[in-house]
């Protein structure tokens, strides 16, 4: 076990997570707070980018939480939708509530530390599914 958990930890340390909102929008100019609108508007300014560096992704990544709207990501062919709803199948599901995924997304919560504090849980799937994720967050 203890394996596993220092080689998942070793991966969540190894993420770039210093720039995961910076450059793209100023979190002060965010009009919303709902996470949904806040990946969307992530999403949009990084088209280009996230297009080239996921062009052979087909992943499907469900966050379900408290006080947060079940909806996934869905990274198909560089193409990247959010849908609120469950996802029958995904490749990595997590639970966080809605407060710390606008923590997150903002950079104000470091997500090594949510990680290993349980304030952010991966409730199905492989850690290592993550990294795909973390390339359209960065």
């Amino acid at each position: 076990m203890y394996g596993f958990t220092s080689h998942v930890y070793d991966v969540f340390l190894s993420m770039d997570w210093s720039n995961f909102y910076k450059g793209v929008i100023s979190p002060c100019s965010m009009s919303s707070e709902d996470p949904i609108q806040l990946l969307n508007n992530l999403v949009e300014a990084n088209k280009g980018k996230i297009m080239e560096k996921m062009k052979n992704v087909n992943k499907v990544y469900q966050f379900q939480g408290t006080n947060l709207e079940a909806f996934y990501v869905q990274i198909k062919d560089g193409a990247v939708t959010i849908v609120k709803g469950t996802h029958p199948s995904p490749n990595l599901a997590v639970s966080i509530s809605r407060d710390n995924l606008v923590k997150l997304i903002k950079g104000e919560l470091d997500p090594i530390s949510a990680f290993f504090k349980g304030l952010l849980m991966i409730t199905k799937g492989n850690p290592m599914e993550a990294m795909d994720l973390v390339n359209i967050l960065k």
